[in-house]
């Protein structure tokens, strides 16, 4: 982070920092130490079908508008994948290992591996994202990650406009502090 970027969220974000802040970190998350990796499971309650959560879940516009990985493809098949943050990034190798519209997709970049399962509910879309991490340090640090990613999401399901928060732009949105409760729940020292 450089010395004239800002750590407050911009006022038309607000919203978004208002749905970060409606899930504090461990309530309304399980961390568990599994083998041979530690599992992060978030839960949200999207306000949007489960076709439209499949859509902001699975193509390449709805993915950019929220999500920290943009593929080059629609994920809504199964296969190889290029993911990037950013455009000018460097890509991860991606697979779609299972698409069960609208219902399940399972996906692996890099070393990490996500299960998001989708059930259709009268508010909306029960969304329960399963992250398996390579390390308790990285689950720490995807479970702020996707805490502050998955508050956008939870706007953009609303019909509400809101900006992807990725990046450095995460600690305007309390990254850091989410960061060390992940870790101290996983045992992690300061």
């Amino acid at each position: 982070m450089n010395a004239d970027q800002t750590l407050e969220p911009a006022p038309a974000q607000t919203h978004v920092l208002a749905a970060v802040q409606a899930h504090d970190a461990l309530p309304e998350t399980r961390l568990l130490d599994g083998e041979p990796s530690t599992v992060v499971a978030l839960s949200r309650v999207l306000a949007c079908t489960p076709e439209r959560a499949w859509e902001l879940l699975t193509t390449p516009e709805g993915l950019a508008a929220w999500s920290p990985c943009v593929p080059d493809r629609p994920l809504d098949s199964l296969g190889p994948a290029l993911l990037k943050e950013n455009p000018e990034d460097d890509a991860v190798d991606g697979t779609v290992e299972v698409a069960e519209s609208p219902a399940r997709l399972v996906q692996r970049w890099g070393p990490e591996h996500l299960d998001w399962r989708l059930a259709p509910m009268d508010q909306g879309t029960q969304l329960d994202p399963v992250m398996h991490c390579i390390s308790d340090e990285m689950a720490a640090a995807c479970g702020a990650g996707w805490h502050v990613c998955l508050a956008v999401l939870e706007v953009l399901a609303r019909g509400e406009n809101a900006e992807r928060v990725v990046g450095y732009d995460a600690f305007a949105y309390g990254w850091e502090g989410m960061n060390a409760s992940y870790g101290a729940a996983l045992g992690q020292s300061a």
